[in-house]
């Protein structure tokens, strides 16, 4: 359906349960790509980032495929938009037109958003997060698309990026990112995980200086979630990023509540 068809609904909120707008960490849920139901989601309780879609970069070529499935918001719940790049540049260096075709996509989306929703009751904020996982080979150039992102995007937007954990313990190329905040991935770490945890037992995590940075898991990682709550890093960043694998229901998002806040 394409972000501009996202559907706005005003639930009714169950008077059995109360979540605290001062919940600590502050909690933001991932909606991704399947159709979701985010309506039991109080505003106060959490900020949705939802994926609009994914731009597909293959070596001067760029192009958006919107968010397909549908997507309910209660009245006034906080949400905003993730764009997931996946690029091929099989070893060319992408060329600036590629840069300004890239960020010109992401403006008109999120234009397109706002204007689709400018009569609706859910609040916008005014944040964009990318989700890249660029090479080493793909730094120079995400960091010129961020750059030009940072110029084209009005002064109070704010651009979040995820980023792998690696890019936060010592890699320190995001020091040159033109970004806000960096929401550290640590889930679906695959055969690192066990190198990355130890590395966390000993190492600070530090996305950079002027960065703000969240940490981002998984509902379904438990045994991973529990070490990283032993270590204290839920409480570390400034905003906590959960990510469900199927479609977030009432009765997970609870758990996941209880989960972090114990």
């Amino acid at each position: 359906m394409g972000v501009c068809a996202m559907a706005v609904m005003a639930g009714l909120w169950p008077s059995t349960v109360e979540i605290s707008s001062r919940q600590s960490p502050a909690l933001t849920d991932l909606a991704w790509e399947g159709f979701e139901d985010m309506t039991f989601v109080r505003p106060g309780s959490a900020r949705i980032a939802f994926y609009a879609g994914t731009i597909y970069i293959r070596d001067d070529h760029v192009l958006f495929k919107p968010r397909l499935n549908k997507i309910k918001f209660a009245e006034n719940a906080v949400v905003f938009p993730a764009f997931r790049i996946e690029s091929k540049f099989e070893g060319k260096t992408p060329s600036q037109d590629t840069v300004a075709r890239t960020v010109a996509t992401i403006e008109s989306q999120i234009e397109r958003l706002r204007f689709h929703n400018a009569n609706t009751l859910v609040q916008i904020e005014n944040v964009v997060q990318i989700d890249y996982d660029a090479t080493e080979s793909e730094r120079e150039f995400y960091i010129t698309l961020l750059k030009r992102l940072r110029s084209a995007l009005p002064a109070n937007t704010r651009i979040s990026i995820t980023a792998l954990a690696s890019w936060c313990l010592g890699d320190r190329w995001l020091n040159h990112a033109y970004v806000d905040e960096a929401v550290v991935m640590l889930f679906s770490m695959g055969p690192s995980r066990a190198e990355i945890l130890r590395l966390l037992e000993r190492k600070k995590l530090n996305p950079g200086p002027g960065i703000d940075m969240s940490i981002g898991i998984s509902a379904n990682e438990r045994v991973t979630n529990e070490r990283l709550q032993k270590l204290g890093l839920f409480g570390e960043g400034k905003w906590l990023y959960v990510f469900e694998s199927l479609p977030w229901t009432r009765s997970r998002f609870l758990a996941v509540i209880q989960e972090v806040a114990q």
